[in-house]
């Protein structure tokens, strides 16, 4: 099984990720017939995986996840791809993290990167004590930086769950204070659009959907119990840029 994954269009050509072995693993490219081209092999001593295949611009991006034999933690790697071997590179090595068992993402099937006035974003844990938050790239070493360390300290916030709406980014994080609540960047500015459920539970906000110039999402409500359930009450709401109102 080399679960082929995170198919995705650029320069008129469909790529997607596959693994080969525990020791290597594929970027591939295909044009609708039967058969598929290698574009690059990344191998290891140890185990290799790539994930989060995205088209920015016409250049893919995604990570590599690497656990070189006699490493003691899984290194991290940002690469982009013109769809040729040659073209293919890392773009920044973030190190190893100690005792990190693997890169997967995680929130299921939700992907690393968006989009929004032009500007890469995306969902990483650098490597440098602070879990996985919120980046930026331009696809340079230099130019691929932390926009902010949403949950202080070395929790995650795990920036999830984008949609690109008046030139900033929105997108679902969770802080020890706020709980999981919806965030926006435009690339400057990162912050709280609003606590929707003040405190540290979080509202979970979910459902995000752009439509005749206004954001609508749902927000999570607790029950008279306190307790998260089926039966707990879902707010919708609009953002019209800048106000926020409930529908």
């Amino acid at each position: 099984n080399t679960s082929p994954r995170d198919f995705t269009s650029s320069n008129n050509a469909v790529y997607f990720l596959a693994d080969e072995s525990p020791q290597a693993s594929d970027l591939w490219k295909t044009n609708g017939a039967d058969q598929s081209s290698l574009v690059s092999q990344q191998t290891s001593t140890g185990s290799v995986t790539l994930n989060g295949l995205y088209d920015y611009q016409n250049n893919l991006v995604f990570l590599k996840s690497e656990l070189a034999q006699g490493a003691s933690g899984y290194g991290l790697q940002l690469w982009s791809s013109q769809g040729t071997q040659a073209s293919t590179a890392p773009v920044r090595n973030f190190g190893i993290k100690s005792g990190q068992v693997s890169d997967q993402p995680d929130v299921a099937q939700d992907p690393y990167f968006a989009t929004a006035a032009g500007r890469l974003f995306a969902s990483i844990d650098g490597r440098n004590s602070r879990g996985r938050e919120l980046w930026t790239s331009y696809l340079t070493s230099s130019g691929t930086t932390m926009l902010k360390d949403i949950d202080s300290g070395a929790d995650s916030s795990t920036p999830h769950s984008w949609i690109s709406f008046g030139g900033r980014v929105y997108f679902s994080a969770s802080t020890a204070q706020s709980g999981e609540e919806l965030w926006s960047s435009d690339g400057v500015a990162t912050q709280l659009v609003q606590d929707f459920m003040p405190g540290p539970e979080g509202s979970y906000p979910s459902g995000m959907l752009v439509a005749n110039g206004n954001l609508y999402f749902a927000t999570h409500d607790l029950g008279t119990d306190g307790v998260y359930s089926s039966d707990d009450v879902m707010k919708w709401w609009q953002i019209a840029d800048p106000t926020t109102s409930p529908i």
